[in-house]
């Protein structure tokens, strides 16, 4: 006890009063410590004084816990009678206090689903089901650890029994569970790039040290104990079967995965963890926390910041700045020693960093010198430890300075207050942080912790980091123009989409930040798949009879050599994700009611919840018309989270998964290198149906967006899957792969463009191209066309294979062929069409072949019709293509056709309508194509010239006419004018 290894209170009370052993007043007072840190509003000091009065109800609720845990011992039917009991004192109990604190003690026994109680060690840790304890704030998490001991308190939760997160050591050991929770929260949509679900966890110190070398020391130890205590109520797996651990009551089903990561102050103990874990015989051995010695170092390979500035750069590619090259003036939160900001501000040398703070310093230099400021920040990143004290001074542009944050006030040179645009002369720490974050600067990089901007309708409170308060700023004082979060929360949610209404540029942290954790689980995946494979013998599976097996050491080298693609990899989904963003944000201008369709199907569908992740409804996107953008990038991006939760919820279970042509997802998952080893040996690995199924919803995600599969489900009544199927097809019938590879990295601005002037406020962009966000759109554009062609024409399930090599030869010879048709038919409309977008991608940079395959991708979505109709005839496609185009000219159809996509509607059902329409001419134009070809025997040409000679022909021209000079194409017009080609085709000469 003097020792502070054990607690004394007043719960001691208990062994005599209630005849409890000293291990159950123990119990007791854990479960007391976890309802504090899960906001019971009573202090614990109040809670001890209703506790020990009650020391009957406190000797029945501990027995209750005996009778559902005890190993070897359970007593269902006991458990329930003494349940029954507590549940008849707490009707005779009085007070509010007091019943609000049994009744949850009550609820937290209950919800016990493994304990270390009964096995040796130093941690009681109890595994809570959260959906049994209705009084937790949302979103629950699928499983909770508490752990406890008189040295330390700590939480670990999960979002799914499938999860990943990072270890923090804290310090809020007020709140801890609400900082977890938060943290929990934000890491689950960002795990949506990857397998794993969401996880965090943390610890606090009850009893720190003063000494800075005792409390690491301590640190360090709380934390190995945690991380015991984890495994200790984690199964086991041997040779793929999942093992119980011995001495344990379980009420829940397997749970055999759990990994960890580093986070806040635990950066360098995953060897520490992997060395228990190994220690402990559990399955995944070394690979229980990413990075550490045999693993990939995050901060030496500064991946977290490098995904970071991938978000960096698409931003300011829509403000006209080459982020690489120009200068930008930048602060930040963080100090040269972190990871993410230490290798952030390492990203450029144009960055001009003119004020940070950490928990230990101010740094101010109003005007660097970018040569001499970069060299100075590279000098305080090698350096082990450093902090903005140790800046030579000398580097520091005149009225510059570095203070303690415990000074009372720092006084503000002239040049200091220009350049943060305040007046006083003398500021307050606290005052002088809220003037570093409402500087008029380029960036904002957050590379810490905390909460430091909140919406101006926000009350710190609901903020729920405290330490923070006096600091924080509310959004609409923000003047910088980007916010990169490398950091996690540094905005609320709320704070985040007033920035961006207001005009200012900012995605979220889990977008941002979220390559750490993709390159984790890579990470852990190829280390599980080299022992899957047979590959590398320990405790992950062993060796298989007829492989080569290497030692640990070779494993080692074989994912060094892996290093540089795992990091290109990690770094393409970074900048792929946020490109999708961009032209997400696009699309949701022109589909107000349609993205509020999508909404309201995630909601409906239990996989949104509107109370933890809000967004806006119809209403609040139509107000926001005209005035700004429909769907914020942070809204864009919790739509994107939840979209590929879905999609990876219909497939992880589905046969598309297993068919050969999706193997290439696999591939692709895979460094080069690494691929011989475990590509043929994939099937072995235990999460190689949740890796498949994840690989192809971001790729669907990201390419098409969020609602896509709805679209087409809505069109169609395709199932999620069958659009899947869609999605593959037509991506490789129209070479699409080819294209997004040619756009994903082309974020900088056109040559020429102007790029500096801007304010915060400005339309981005202006009339600038963005060639990589147009290309996209036509993209999409076209793959759900063809993908509704598909689900409408084809028989379903789609089989991938067939319909690939049903079509895939015509379509490329429809490719091919298109201009030289176009030109010699004197197609004006679709010839302009194509060359109007054809300069305007190539003047925003975009390499020629990319700029005139898109160019030409609005005229190939009739390409489908066009290669049917030659197969079922079989003629030429070549033929096929210039008499259907002959006709198309003849008839007006080009021009209709672009009337139709230029605007598409001003409602929900209009824009449906009108798709519908679009295909359904589409369908008529091809099935007078075919009424031609049956009645000239073959002879499509002169049976074209015929029906041209005809009066069919121009009456039907003359109503498409009528219906292109017309302010408004209605569906109305456009239904009138299938009708009349489908009469043209029933009625042909």
């Amino acid at each position: 006890m003097w020792a502070g290894q054990a607690d004394s209170d007043p719960l001691d009370r208990l062994v005599l009063t209630a005849g409890l052993a000293a291990g159950e007043v123990a119990l007791l007072r854990a479960l007391l410590r976890y309802l504090l840190h899960a906001g019971l509003p009573l202090s614990e000091a109040y809670g001890h004084r209703l506790l020990t009065a009650g020391a009957s109800f406190a000797r029945d609720l501990v027995a209750l816990f005996h009778a559902r845990m005890r190993p070897g011992a359970e007593d269902p039917d006991g458990a329930a009678e003494l349940a029954a009991s507590l549940d008849r004192d707490l009707d005779t109990v009085a007070g509010v206090d007091e019943d609000l604190l049994l009744t949850r003690l009550r609820d937290v026994v209950l919800a016990v689903v493994r304990t270390t109680y009964y096995l040796p060690g130093e941690a009681l840790a109890v595994k809570l089901d959260p959906g049994r304890l209705r009084w937790l704030p949302r979103p629950l998490p699928a499983a909770e650890v508490f752990v406890s001991t008189a040295r330390f308190d700590a939480l670990h939760l999960r979002a799914g029994l499938v999860a990943r997160g990072g270890i923090r050591w804290s310090d809020r050991t007020e709140d801890l569970r609400a900082e977890i929770a938060g943290l929990m929260k934000a890491q689950r949509v960002k795990n949506a790039l990857i397998v794993p679900d969401g996880a965090k966890g943390g610890y606090v110190l009850r009893r720190p040290p003063d000494d800075p070398r005792r409390r690491e020391a301590e640190g360090r130890a709380c934390y190995a104990v945690f991380i015991r205590a984890l495994l200790a109520l984690t199964d086991n797996r041997v040779d793929g079967v999942t093992v119980r651990r011995p001495g344990l009551v379980c009420h829940d089903g397997e749970d055999s995965y759990l990994v960890v990561a580093a986070d806040k102050g635990t950066a360098r103990f995953s060897d520490l963890a992997n060395a228990i874990a190994v220690e402990s015989g559990y399955w995944l051995g070394d690979a229980f926390a990413s990075g550490g010695r045999t693993g990939y170092d995050h901060k030496a390979l500064g991946i977290t910041a490098r995904g970071v500035w991938e978000s960096v750069r698409r931003h300011f590619a829509e403000l006209g700045v080459d982020a690489d090259g120009e200068p930008i003036t930048v602060v930040g939160i963080g100090d040269m020693s972190g990871d993410v900001f230490g290798n952030g501000l390492l990203q450029s040398d144009q960055l001009r960093l003119v004020a940070a703070f950490d928990h230990r310093h101010l740094f101010l230099d109003p005007d660097p010198d970018p040569d001499r400021s970069y060299a100075e920040r590279r000098r305080l990143a090698a350096l082990p430890t450093s902090s903005w004290d140790d800046y030579d001074r000398s580097v520091l542009s005149a009225g510059g300075g570095v203070f303690p944050l415990s000074a009372r006030r720092v006084p503000l040179s002239p040049q200091i207050r220009a350049r943060l645009r305040v007046d006083a002369e003398c500021l307050t720490v606290d005052e002088l942080i809220r003037s570093i974050l409402r500087a008029p600067v380029d960036l904002l990089w957050n590379g810490g912790i905390g909460t430091w901007v909140k919406a101006s309708r926000e009350d710190h409170h609901a903020v729920g980091d405290k330490a923070r308060d006096r600091c924080r700023v509310d959004a609409s004082e923000l003047r910088v123009r980007v916010v990169a979060e490398g950091g996690n929360l540094g905005l609320t949610e709320a704070a985040r989409v007033e920035y961006c209404l207001a005009g200012g540029r900012c995605n979220t942290d889990f977008i941002d930040n979220s390559a750490g954790v993709d390159c984790s689980d890579r990470e852990v995946n190829l280390k599980i798949g080299l022992a899957a494979a047979g590959r590398v013998p320990g405790p992950i599976g062993g060796s298989s009879p007829g492989t080569a097996p290497v030692d640990p050491s070779g494993r080692d080298d074989l994912l060094a050599a892996a290093t540089g693609e795992v990091v290109q990899l990690v770094l393409a989904d970074s900048a792929r994700q946020v490109l999708s963003l961009s032209v997400s944000e696009r699309q949701a201008a022109v589909s107000v009611e349609g993205m509020a369709r999508l909404t309201g199907h995630l909601v409906s569908a239990g996989i949104l919840d509107p109370s933890v992740d809000p967004v806006p409804d119809q209403e609040v996107m139509r107000a926001r018309m005209g005035r700004g953008p429909v769907l914020t990038r942070p809204e864009i991006a919790i739509l994107h989270a939840y979209g590929k939760r879905e999609v990876f919820g219909e497939l992880v279970g589905s046969d598309l998964l297993a068919e050969p042509a999706t193997a290439e997802t696999l591939d692709a998952y895979l460094p080069a290198t690494l691929r011989p080893l475990i590509g043929p040996r994939f099937d072995r690995h235990p999460l190689w149906r949740a890796i498949a199924a994840s690989q192809l919803a971001n790729d669907l995600v990201d390419r098409v967006g969020a609602g896509f599969l709805f679209r087409l489900e809505e069109l169609t009544g395709a199932p999620p899957v069958d659009g899947v199927r869609a999605f593959l097809i037509t991506r490789d019938l129209f070479g699409l792969a080819w294209v997004w590879e040619a756009v994903d990295g082309h974020h900088q601005p056109a040559a020429g463009t102007p790029c500096r002037g801007r304010r915060r406020g400005d339309v981005p962009g202006g009339d600038r191209v963005d060639a990589a966000v147009e290309a996209l759109l036509r993209c999409r554009m076209l793959q759900e066309y063809a993908a509704q062609w598909l689900l409408r024409r084809r028989p379903r399930p789609l089989d991938l294979t067939a319909e690939t090599m049903r079509y895939y030869d015509g379509v490329s010879e429809v490719a091919m062929a298109l201009p030289e048709t176009l030109r010699r038919l004197g197609a004006r409309e679709e010839l302009d069409a194509i060359e109007t977008v054809r300069r305007r991608l190539l003047g925003a940079g975009l390499p020629l072949r990319a700029a005139e395959q898109v160019a030409r991708l609005k005229v190939m979505v009739n390409a489908l019709d066009i290669v049917d109709v030659a197969l079922q005839h079989d003629i030429a496609v070549t033929e096929v293509l210039t008499e259907y185009f002959d006709l198309g000219v003849r008839l007006g159809l080009g021009r209709l056709t672009t009337r139709i996509v230029d605007r598409p509607g001003d409602s929900y059902w209009e824009t449906m309508a009108k798709a519908s329409l679009r295909s359904k001419l589409a369908s008529s134009h091809a099935r007078l194509v075919e009424a031609l070809l049956a009645r000239a025997g073959g002879d499509l040409d002169t049976a074209v010239k015929r029906a041209a000679r005809s009066g069919g022909v121009s009456r039907v021209r003359a109503v498409v006419d009528e219906v292109v000079e017309a302010p408004e194409v209605t569906s109305a017009m456009v239904a009138a004018v299938v009708l009349r080609l489908d009469d043209l085709a029933d009625l042909v000469p």
